[in-house]
């Protein structure tokens, strides 16, 4: 090997994490595998695993049998948790064969992918969507942005960190469509209806923000905090008597996707509006709208065509 290239395992972590910066890695994306990834290096070096050429199946093995062992609060960690570990690692073992540092198979791979525990998955019903709307008070500023906040998460189903950035600039009143960025700085264009229409301008004149303001503006002037938005939405869940206030913006991005569903709306276009690449998780949430599927076999049972 290049003697330029003769460093431990902990260097080329840096280097590897440097790497994701300069390919546009979300900053919060880039916390979550510097925290794991530094995690990951230091137990391999504990097990004399120090440069890239001692990496092997055993030593996968080994250490994801130490992450089995981590607790949180006392728990286990969960599957998706541990599944996280190992695409950290074998993310890194990548960067270390293209960077000419490790030669043949990724042992991550050799190991296998962790299994996931499939969580049942649950979104507010429209009744119980309708019941958390009813609780700002219209008549604030205050009131009128934390019930546009939940009637854009309502009806676009976009992500939390995207709602959060936009800018007033970012808003067509006139052909309802909203320009966000979401994770891995991808720029989408999402359309919204007639009610989120109505209350958006109410809201804006309410509020009387400029052009080139946060849509949400925190107390500096900056994005409202995740954090923020998140007690919004437990406290309006809580006031309208949804599930005790547990009800997070995933819930309501569910919400919308089963609704979406029920009310006519096609996979493909619920696809793009999630902004999923494939259909994997699209079908996830059509799950919840396992009465749309029902229905439709109603309408279009081939064995009623048949009927003699």
């Amino acid at each position: 090997m290049h003697p330029a290239l003769d460093l431990d395992l902990h260097a080329w972590f840096e280097c590897y994490l440097a790497d994701c910066e300069a390919r546009g890695l979300s900053p919060r994306t880039l916390a979550w595998y510097r925290d794991r990834g530094r995690r990951v290096v230091a137990q391999l070096e504990s097990m004399g695993v120090c440069a890239p050429q001692d990496l092997s199946r055993r030593a996968v093995s080994n250490l994801m049998g130490w992450v089995r062992t981590i607790e949180h609060r006392g728990r286990p960690l969960d599957s998706q948790t541990v599944l996280g570990y190992w695409q950290v690692g074998k993310g890194f073992v990548t960067f270390l064969r293209a960077e000419g540092a490790f030669e043949g198979p990724n042992p991550f791979d050799l190991f296998g992918k962790p299994r996931i525990r499939e969580k049942a998955m649950w979104a507010p019903t429209a009744a119980e969507c309708l019941a958390m709307l009813r609780v700002p008070n219209r008549r604030s500023v205050r009131g009128l942005r934390d019930l546009v906040m939940l009637y854009i998460l309502m009806d676009t189903g976009m992500r939390v960190s995207a709602l959060a950035n936009i800018s007033v600039r970012d808003i067509d009143l006139i052909e309802r469509r909203i320009r966000v960025i979401e994770k891995g700085g991808k720029e989408r264009i999402l359309p919204f209806g007639v009610q989120v229409q109505r209350w958006l301008r109410r809201y804006l004149a309410a509020a009387g923000l400029g052009i080139d303001e946060f849509l949400f503006p925190g107390y500096t002037g900056r994005p409202i905090s995740r954090k923020r938005i998140d007690e919004v939405i437990k406290k309006c869940a809580a006031r309208g008597g949804v599930r005790e206030g547990k009800v997070s913006a995933h819930d309501l991005r569910r919400a919308f996707a089963r609704e979406f569903l029920r009310n006519g709306g096609d996979m493909e276009s619920l696809r793009q509006m999630l902004g999923h690449s494939s259909y994997a998780m699209v079908k996830r949430y059509a799950e919840l709208a396992a009465d749309v599927v029902a229905g439709q076999h109603r309408r279009a049972s081939p064995g009623d065509h048949l009927s003699f």
